[in-house]
C-alpha cells in the first residue's frame, strides 16, 4: 500500500514539475513591436468635379507600432497603429508640389509563423483588417476621411533569444475609396518594413 502511495506521489510530483516547466517556456505572452520603412503609394485615380485623373507619388516614410499576444508557437494576434506619408509627384501629366497624402491605419492583424527546426529564423505571413484615415494636405484643400482597410504581408524574423527578435517584411495595404467634399481618392500602398519585437 505504501509503495502504491509512493508511486502516486512520484507521478504527481513529476506532473507538477512538467507543468511548471511548460509554463516557464509557454509562448503565450504579450509583446510589443516597432517597424520603420519605405512607403510606396501606388498610382491611383482622383475624381473631382465630374472628371478624374491619375495620381502618382514620390516614395515616402512609414512606421508602425504594435501590441500583440502570442497564442501558440504558430499563431499570434496584434493591434497595430501605423503611419504612411507620400508627396504627390504628378496629377495626370502635370507636376505637383506642396501636396502630400497621409494615411493613419488602425488594424487587427493575425500572423502565422513557420518554424524551422534548429534555426533561429522564422518566416511569417500576416493579414489584417481595420480602418484607415486618409488626409490630403495641399494649398487648395485639407480634407480627411476614414474608411475600411485591409492588408496582407510576408516576412522573416530572426530570434536572438526568447524575448528579442528583429524582422524584415513587405506589406500591401488598401482601403475603400476616400471621399470628402466631392473629391474621391483611391488608395493602395506597398511598404518595406524593418523592425524589432520584444516578447515579455
Amino acid at each position: 500500500m505504501s509503495t502504491k502511495r509512493l508511486l502516486v506521489a512520484a507521478i504527481a510530483a513529476a506532473a507538477l514539475t512538467t507543468s511548471a516547466r511548460a509554463a516557464e517556456v509557454s509562448p503565450r505572452n504579450f509583446y510589443v513591436g516597432a517597424n520603420l520603412g519605405l512607403a510606396i503609394f501606388h498610382s491611383n485615380d482622383i475624381t473631382a468635379g465630374g472628371g478624374s485623373a491619375s495620381v502618382s507619388y514620390k516614395s515616402g516614410l512609414g512606421f508602425a507600432g504594435a501590441l500583440g499576444y502570442r497564442i501558440n508557437e504558430a499563431f499570434r494576434a496584434e493591434f497595430e497603429l501605423a503611419y504612411r506619408n507620400n508627396k504627390v509627384d504628378k496629377i495626370g501629366s502635370s507636376a505637383v508640389s506642396g501636396t502630400d497624402v497621409t494615411v493613419w491605419s488602425y488594424m487587427l492583424n493575425g500572423y502565422y509563423d513557420f518554424a524551422i527546426q534548429g534555426v533561429p529564423v522564422k518566416p511569417f505571413v500576416v493579414a489584417g483588417l481595420g480602418l484607415a484615415t486618409g488626409k490630403i494636405d495641399s494649398p487648395a484643400a485639407n480634407d480627411s476621411d476614414t474608411e475600411f482597410a485591409y492588408q496582407l504581408g510576408l516576412g522573416v524574423k530572426y530570434l536572438f533569444d526568447q524575448h528579442f527578435s528583429v524582422q524584415a517584411q513587405y506589406r500591401y495595404q488598401g482601403s475603400q475609396t476616400f471621399s470628402k467634399n466631392g473629391v474621391d481618392l483611391d488608395y493602395g500602398s506597398s511598404t518595406i518594413f524593418a523592425g524589432a519585437t520584444y516578447q515579455f
